[in-house]
């Protein structure tokens, strides 16, 4: 079944423009942020009678990039909350991979009324650490860096000299590997950030680099004391300790956690067996 697809801008608060896609048009709407990596990997998510709403976030994809300044999580929340006006949707469901697990969490912490459920895919931690038996997941991705740094260093240097999508994507992609369980499920990539240049690792590193600078010393647990919707927290069992994720479900008065073993911090390509039909579980209300 073919599906509405409609593209749009959002306005922030401050009048930056941020790409929206919709995908679907009747239905309960799930938000995701993250848009030029995850529409593509959440295709099992899409059927009639349901709305899903990708936005590339501040900075990324399509969307349009303020000031160095405006690179904070509070911007990302308010962000959210304008893509969310724009839809038009009372109460929605979130989804958010990375860092925007954070983002999610933090919004329906800020507007817990909004919120329907939420789920965070293999988010970063809720507070700085550190975590009892981290060091072995450091210590591998440190080992797969510099069994790999020199064909890094190459393909960067050929980006850098002749960049383009294939170039970035070439350098970018192996670089993904090394948080992946095994990285042959790299040829499992579907999504195409790098067609857009501000993905590309000059422009994204710095977008990174500034927005985790804007942090001091966090603890956003606490905080989830006000959210009831129902919040799945998956984790990849070769991407940390399961105490990193665990931390997450039990701030939650109805959390729970989803552990993928033989997956690290990509689930949706390295585990979508098991982990699509917990989502569905999970948006159907019956986790």
């Amino acid at each position: 079944m073919l599906l509405a697809v409609s593209d749009s801008f959002a306005r922030a608060d401050d009048g930056l423009r941020l790409f929206v896609r919709v995908v679907g048009d009747t239905g309960p709407i799930v938000i995701v942020p993250g848009a030029a990596w995850l529409e593509g990997h959440l295709n099992p998510l899409h059927h009639a009678g349901r709305r899903i709403v990708f936005y590339d976030t501040q900075a990324r994809g399509r969307s349009e990039a303020g000031s160095r300044q405006r690179l904070t999580f509070d911007y990302e929340v308010s962000d959210l909350e304008a893509v969310r006006r724009h839809v038009g949707g009372e109460r929605v469901s979130l989804i958010g991979w990375s860092y925007l697990g954070a983002v999610v969490a933090l919004y329906a912490s800020k507007h817990p009324a909004r919120v329907e459920s939420l789920a965070m895919l293999c988010p970063m931690a809720a507070r700085p650490g550190p975590f009892e038996g981290m060091a072995p997941y450091l210590d591998r991705n440190l080992a797969r860096e510099a069994e790999m740094e020199e064909r890094l260093d190459e393909l960067r240097r050929l980006a850098e000299g002749d960049p383009s999508p294939e170039s970035w994507r070439a350098f970018q992609l192996l670089r993904a590997t090394i948080r992946m369980d095994d990285p042959a499920a790299a040829e499992r990539v579907i999504a195409n950030p790098w067609q857009y240049e501000q993905e590309w690792a000059p422009n994204v590193e710095p977008t990174l680099e500034a927005l985790f600078e804007s942090l001091d010393d966090f603890d956003w647990r606490p905080a989830m004391a006000v959210v009831d919707a129902p919040a799945l927290v998956v984790h990849g069992e070769s991407d940390g300790p399961a105490e990193v994720r665990q931390e997450w479900a039990d701030a939650f008065a109805n959390g729970c956690m989803l552990r993928l073993p033989n997956t690290g911090h990509y689930p949706f390509i390295e585990a979508p067996g098991q982990l699509f039909p917990a989502l569905e579980q999970h948006l159907d209300g019956s986790t």
